[in-house]
């Protein structure tokens, strides 16, 4: 009797679908399960990208009999509510938690005619079926629910009574182990033969060019752009550029394709982003004065240029975060790195710059470990002072005793090593690149005055100046070893 009415009543589906355009957001087709039978079994939502099983065909069985039988083997599965109320929104007659003071007849009936009638009596027309949401809102799994173990379904419903129309879910009965001919279930499985459309996002070009390949239907397509346009007419085209300039935002293509018996394929979808703002300019660090200059920004698609402020041309493009130039290739004086960040629609941002003042070469190796060695002279220095002052006997024992850099050899320099490290015209008198923190002060040396041996030699690194002092004064201490 069900089949019967279902049947019969597809003039008037095919009727209803038109009148449901003004109030839903897609197509709701009838198909056919079984090609060019005119079964009309199946209920394809093409903007969701579903096709809907009739209902009838699980009429009368028990939630476990049907995710065990022969539909779960052919591809489907149970909807989730959320997949029925977007089937409910897309026929126009949206869940409302019953609410009767707002109601659907018209677009209640053409669903229940689409999705088969479960119950027809007198005036009214019905559609149940299970879900695979329980009554207290879980996903229905086997874990959750085995097979053999009873338990509440939610029950989706689409009922029409006269001038009443609502569609609607209900729990607590009947449990997933009762069956009745006056519901079934509600069975989804995807329809994917959609137009691939594709197009180069984020973009800054204004007119952007959408393309878009074959579902498997007849080739004909058509295309609308959200949220400005309406679907175009027929065609066989296979690409879409805008006439005019679009603002910058976000816009969606839709194409849909023909099928081998006419119907309209659900929608394929790319949604490009216009973006014609060009990114801050990146931050450059460096540090100046050096000999070895080295500059980094915090992004990962940049071009830069040294000495050159236009940057369309001859500059370096990279996603490296950092440039040292090769050693002693730049002179000695201010040199300035100009740097523009690319963001992910191809727009440059204004020129950051960064100088860095270029020291010349270098007497000394620094090894980053405490301690510098004199590519002169060969000797390793202790780099930084302990800032602690101590007598002569106490600088020439803590010298002797030190462990730095995994050495022991260390010892109180002569006056002449000492000598050779002052950097005359500086105040402090030494090359505070190499030397940091040192003081302005009396440093020790391990030459003992030939005129007072209860004198020692002493530099002075205020401005140089070289002068024997008694051992029991306390001055400061750097110590060093020989090179090898």
């Amino acid at each position: 009797m069900t089949f019967f009415v279902r049947n019969l009543c597809f003039s008037l589906t095919v009727g209803w679908l038109s009148f449901l355009a003004g109030y839903a957001n897609a197509d709701l087709i009838s198909v056919d399960y079984t090609r060019n039978s005119g079964d009309n079994l199946i209920t394809r939502d093409t903007e969701a990208g579903l096709e809907w099983l009739d209902v009838n065909l699980t009429a009368g069985q028990t939630f476990d009999q049907v995710r065990t039988g022969i539909w779960y083997q052919r591809g489907f599965r149970y909807a989730t509510k959320d997949e029925l109320q977007i089937l409910f929104l897309h026929a126009g007659t949206p869940d409302d938690d019953f609410d009767v003071s707002t109601t659907y007849p018209a677009e209640t009936l053409a669903l229940a005619q689409l999705l088969g009638p479960t119950l027809i009596t007198g005036s009214r027309v019905s559609v149940a079926g299970f879900t695979s949401t329980d009554f207290f809102g879980n996903q229905i799994t086997l874990q959750n629910h085995p097979v053999g173990a009873p338990f509440s379904a939610l029950l989706g419903k689409v009922d029409y009574l006269q001038s009443y129309g609502e569609a609607h879910f209900t729990g607590g009965h009947p449990f997933s182990d009762q069956a009745d001919v006056t519901y079934g279930s509600f069975l989804v499985r995807a329809y994917t033969p959609s137009p691939l459309v594709s197009g180069k996002s984020p973009t800054n070009d204004s007119t952007p060019t959408w393309s878009w390949i074959s579902g498997g239907g007849k080739g004909v397509f058509r295309y609308k752009l959200d949220p400005t346009s309406i679907w175009s007419t027929k065609t066989t085209a296979t690409s879409f550029t805008p006439l005019e300039p679009l603002a910058d935002g976000r816009y969606i293509l839709c194409v849909q394709e023909k099928d081998a018996d006419g119907k309209w394929s659900a929608t394929g979808k790319k949604m490009i982003v216009v973006d014609t703002i060009p990114p801050t300019p990146p931050v450059i660090n460096a540090t100046s004065p050096t000999e070895t200059p080295t500059w980094s920004w915090n992004t990962t698609t940049y071009r830069y240029k040294l000495d050159d402020n236009n940057l369309e041309t001859g500059a370096t493009e990279s996603t490296q975060t950092e440039f040292t130039p090769a050693l002693n290739s730049l002179s000695a004086g201010t040199h300035i790195l100009y740097v523009q960040k690319r963001d992910a629609a191809g727009n440059w941002s204004a020129s950051a710059e960064k100088a860095v003042e270029v020291l010349p070469p270098s007497d000394y190796k620094i090894h980053n470990d405490g301690t510098v060695t004199s590519l002169i002279t060969g000797l390793m220095w202790q780099q930084q002072d302990d800032s602690t002052t101590r007598n002569w006997q106490s600088a020439t024992d803590y010298c002797e005793n030190l462990e730095l850099a995994g050495h022991t050899n260390w010892r109180l320099p002569t006056i002449s090593e000492l000598q050779y490290i002052i950097l005359p015209g500086n105040s402090p008198a030494i090359d505070m690149a190499v030397f940091p923190n040192t003081l302005p002060s009396f440093y020790w040396s391990s030459t003992i005055w030939t005129t007072n041996n209860s004198y020692a030699w002493i530099v002075y690194f205020y401005d140089g100046y070289v002068i024997p002092y008694g051992i029991n004064n306390d001055f400061y201490t750097r110590c060093v070893r020989d090179g090898q």
